[in-house]
């Protein structure tokens, strides 16, 4: 059975997507040199441009996971270890579970990659050399600091002159400017208005944005000083601002705002925790002297969701006060009455024989066949150990147990999933503990609670709707605990 190739190609630095990269061409070019001499089919290339070799969510790597779990890849190639990756744990998880899914390993520089002690050596080899390698770039541009030398691209508002050292040029009045703005109280977005306005464009060459404004008038660059760590160099070369000037602008940037603050303080636990029957959040009304009573108003409807829209369920409101008692009196009874974890996991596999009786013999069969393949597996390689076989004897026996391993794997994948006990235990932990600080939990507290557990939802079944009093509009009677995904079940009484 011809093999199936797929390439994994990763450069950390390119000069774009890493299309007409030549390192990942000429990568590309000796693995698929490599499958052809052994025989394989490629089925397709993986490149990771512009990524760190010490980061294990790349997109590159989880798309790699992700075609091998689907069946379709026999063979993982790559050029050496270093472009796997450049972490010792990181390395051996890949190899993990890529050997869990039954997917080999191909490298071009390292025969022995499927030797555990001398890939570990190696990987350790490879992060070494990452650290020692960046501690070189972090002393030199350190010391490139120190001597006043340049390093990097040129600030807005400055060239490169002789020697490289750093020279006000065509944008430096714009600096003045910027700065001169901060100082008269303009917020960051009145200043971008003003440079859009005067046709002024921003370093990257688009519109101006607050956060490239919030980090120019931040840089003390521009005072004349250059700053890396720890290290300082006043006076490195000529200050477009005054220091004053800079330091002046830095108090209006940490005081000046350009959105209004929130005038009023959170005013009951269910703010931001609370939905309506609807699906809409609910946000807080009331406290003042033409409505001194606070309560909680569905958002769609009444100006705030689409215009001309109207929230199906009424009513749409409850006071506030009575929607803590009922939303603290679902969490603590749902709380005090949860499932036990053997209760859902007893449950969750009788739904699951009874919905599905067929795939339940069907996984009991895999599991069955699965432990027998792997005790020939281990029994082989006694075997071998012991001189009984020789050495192409256990290839190709190996490589019948392997075509049997994929199948099962590939049998497994395809039916649905058991449920996770030990996520279901780690649920029933966490449970455990809010169960255990509610009853002592103060008022100011309960919001942390609910929003570990849930949402509350508010709706008018349950319970009779009563008049607030004359003119006054229904306030809705029912208030239940919506439990999070990872909960559901340990609640049978609530609405999870």
């Amino acid at each position: 059975m011809t093999k199936r190739a797929l390439l994994y190609l990763r450069q950390s630095e390119t000069s774009g997507e890493g299309k007409d990269s030549l390192s990942l061409d000429s990568q590309a070019t000796v693995l698929r040199a490599d499958a052809e001499r052994n025989g394989w089919v490629v089925v397709g290339e993986i490149r990771d441009a512009d990524q760190r070799g010490w980061d294990d969510q790349r997109p590159g790597l989880l798309e790699l996971y992700a075609r091998c779990r689907d069946g379709s890849v026999d063979v993982v190639a790559f050029w050496s270890l270093s472009r796997l990756a450049r972490s010792v744990r990181i390395t051996e998880n890949v190899v993990h579970e890529l050997d869990r899914i039954g997917v080999a390993l191909h490298s071009n520089q390292e025969s022995w990659v499927a030797i555990p002690m001398m890939r570990q050596v190696m990987s350790a080899f490879n992060e070494q050399t990452t650290r020692d390698t960046q501690a070189h770039v972090r002393r030199a541009v350190r010391e490139r600091t120190r001597r006043g030398f340049p390093h990097g691209p040129a600030p807005f508002g400055y060239v490169r002159g002789e020697r490289g050292i750093l020279e006000p040029g065509e944008h430096a009045e714009c600096v003045r400017r910027i700065f001169q703005w901060r100082l008269e109280g303009c917020s960051l977005v009145d200043i971008a208005h003003r440079l859009h306005e005067a046709g002024i464009l921003a370093p990257n060459g688009g519109r101006w944005s607050r956060p490239t404004l919030a980090g120019l008038l931040a840089n003390p660059v521009y005072t004349g000083s250059v700053r890396l760590a720890e290290v300082a160099l006043p006076d490195a070369h000529e200050a477009i601002v005054s220091a004053e000037t800079f330091h002046m602008a830095q108090q209006g940037h940490a005081t000046g705002r350009s959105r209004h603050p929130r005038t009023k303080p959170h005013r009951s636990w269910l703010e931001g925790c609370i939905v309506h029957a609807c699906g809409a959040p609910m946000y807080l009304v009331g406290g003042s002297p033409g409505r001194p009573v606070l309560g909680f108003r569905c958002r769609v409807g009444g100006g705030w969701g689409t215009i001309g829209s109207v929230c199906p369920v009424q009513p749409r409101q409850i006071r506030a006060d009575r929607a803590e008692a009922l939303t603290w009196l679902s969490i603590t009874d749902g709380l005090s009455h949860m499932r036990r974890p053997r209760e859902i996991v007893r449950a969750a596999r009788r739904r699951f024989r009874e919905e599905r009786p067929s795939a339940h013999q069907t996984r009991a069969d895999a599991e069955a066949r699965g432990r027998r393949v792997a005790s020939q597996r281990a029994r082989l390689l006694d075997l071998y150990v012991n001189s009984s076989y020789t050495r192409p004897h256990l290839d190709r026996e190996l490589a019948k147990i392997e075509a049997e391993e994929r199948v099962i794997t590939a049998l497994l994948t395809g039916l649905p999933a058991l449920p996770d006990t030990e996520a279901i235990e780690a649920a029933w932990d966490r449970l455990r503990v809010l169960r255990d600080a509610a009853p002592l939990a103060p008022a100011e507290a309960r919001g942390a609670i609910l929003h570990a557990l849930g949402v509350a939802v508010v709706s008018p079944a349950g319970v009779p709707i009563v008049r607030a009093g004359p003119g006054r509009r229904e306030d809705a009677g029912r208030v239940t605990l919506r439990a999070r995904p990872e909960f559901a079940g340990f609640f049978p009484d609530l609405d999870t």
